[in-house]
């Protein structure tokens, strides 16, 4: 039979009013959870807590009601993160050794998987959240850094610690450990549209921003400074490095020159000869600067592991942690111990290697560092902006553990803004991108 007569299957058009509708309900559902995720005196709030999950409830049920919603095109992503959580589900089960309630933050880390997941076709419907964070996200670093000031250089690691004063710090607008370094994640956003604007496509964007009487650039120029400053007040040394190293690496690529990779072997081959040399430079410089800070400690136990050779301090408790977590995925590399006693418990990555064995332990990573990847091959332009994220996700998870806040940043506001990126049209077309920045602006809640 010839199929050119063959009549064509008919295609269920999808009704737009009623996607557009669903779409930003769960914007406004997803906003009352970043709130409360970012915002410190909400975080331990019961009331907003049991909102927070009422909206996370609300926007998984609109999924399902959605056309072509996540659940009725279920991708790798979306089925790696149920084979994850059914496997913590079961450790759970079989030892109960910690409570549901203490693993909520990795719980909600995954969701916003599941969030990007949902939108990956069009990230350019996370646009109104991306911008109300950017909106609100400086006024919790501003609380921060006004409760240092207020309650002393020690305010923010009282808040890690689980105590009537963490809590009354935090009702008080003192974010802690999530803050610091979940901000630090939004770094190569920041830096890449303060330096480089002409990469973006900056409009729509809500009123309120439209009204400001400076350039868009200068918010994210200011963002990228209170960041830096909440990091360096904070005295998290890893933050500090961690924050270095991004600055570093994605200043060099937002503005790259041939000479920067000339230059690159004689720098390396420079600090190989003269690094013992520096660091005791740095080491007499920074004595007097760091005197009556967080920082005194640190710099002191560094320089007697260096003259010992055997690390101390905090340094040395550190470097236990993580090499009890190595040597328990040593003993059981299949399974892993499938407890979380007697392994480190301050390295994301190590721990879950050490507890789930090398299986889980890599679905874990790749769950971490799955979307710069992709959007490096769909966003090459903005190469900058995505290796400085990637930079962060493959460094911090092994020193430290990740919390929700990372999941707002990294599956959302990350996303939102590589949709902003002005690609050539081929990259975008090779890549399968849909990208609807200038349509339907009225359901986005931003215009012109």
């Amino acid at each position: 039979m010839d199929n050119r007569y063959a009549q064509a299957p008919r295609v269920t058009a999808v009704p737009r009013r009623t996607l557009l509708s669903i779409t930003a309900l769960q914007n406004a559902l997803l906003m009352l959870v970043c709130l409360w995720i970012t915002a410190p005196m909400l975080v331990p709030n019961p009331t907003m807590r049991l909102l927070a999950l009422f909206a996370m409830v609300g926007w998984l049920v609109l999924e399902l009601a959605r056309p072509n919603g996540l659940f009725r095109r279920p991708s790798w992503p979306l089925l790696l993160v149920i084979v994850l959580a059914a496997h913590d589900l079961f450790l759970w089960y079989v030892f109960r050794e910690w409570s549901l309630l203490s693993r909520i933050q990795f719980y909600i880390f995954l969701s916003f998987i599941l969030v990007y997941e949902s939108r990956r076709q069009q990230p350019a419907t996370l646009l109104p959240v991306f911008w109300f964070l950017v909106l609100t996200v400086p006024i919790w670093i501003l609380t921060t850094l006004r409760g240092l000031d207020v309650f002393g250089a020690h305010a923010v690691r009282h808040v890690v610690r689980s105590s009537e004063l963490a809590i009354e710090l935090m009702q008080q607008g003192v974010g802690g450990y999530s803050l610091v370094y979940g901000s630090i994640l939004l770094l190569p956003i920041a830096l890449s549209i303060a330096i480089a604007p002409e990469r973006f496509r900056l409009t729509p964007r809500p009123r309120l921003l439209r009204l400001l009487p400076i350039p868009i650039r200068w918010l994210f120029a200011g963002l990228a400074a209170l960041i830096l400053l909440l990091v360096f007040r904070s005295g998290f040394t890893i933050a500090i490095i961690v924050a270095s190293s991004i600055t570093v690496v994605t200043l060099a690529l937002l503005k790259p020159r041939r000479w920067h990779f000339a230059a690159l072997p004689l720098v390396i081959a420079f600090l190989i000869g003269f690094g013992e040399v520096l660091v005791d430079g740095f080491i007499e410089v920074a004595r007097p600067i760091v005197a009556g800070t967080n920082y005194q400690n640190k710099l002191r136990d560094f320089e007697v592991s260096r003259i010992e050779g055997t690390a101390h301090g905090t340094v040395a408790d550190r470097t236990a942690r993580y090499m009890r977590s190595v040597n328990s995925f040593i003993e059981n590399p299949l399974l892993g111990t499938m407890r979380r006693q007697g392994i480190g418990n301050h390295s994301a990555v190590l721990d879950n290697f050490a507890q789930r064995g090398v299986f889980f332990g890599l679905l874990y990573f790749w769950l971490l560092v799955y979307l710069p990847i992709r959007m490096l091959k769909q966003r090459p332009r903005n190469v900058a902006m995505i290796i400085g994220t990637l930079t962060m996700m493959l460094l911090f998870p092994i020193l430290n553990s990740v919390t929700m806040i990372f999941g707002v940043f990294l599956f959302i506001m990350f996303p939102a803004a590589c949709a902003m990126t002005r690609d050539d049209p081929g990259a975008k077309a090779s890549a399968g991108i849909v990208n609807p920045v200038t349509s339907n602006q009225s359901s986005l809640g931003v215009g012109h």
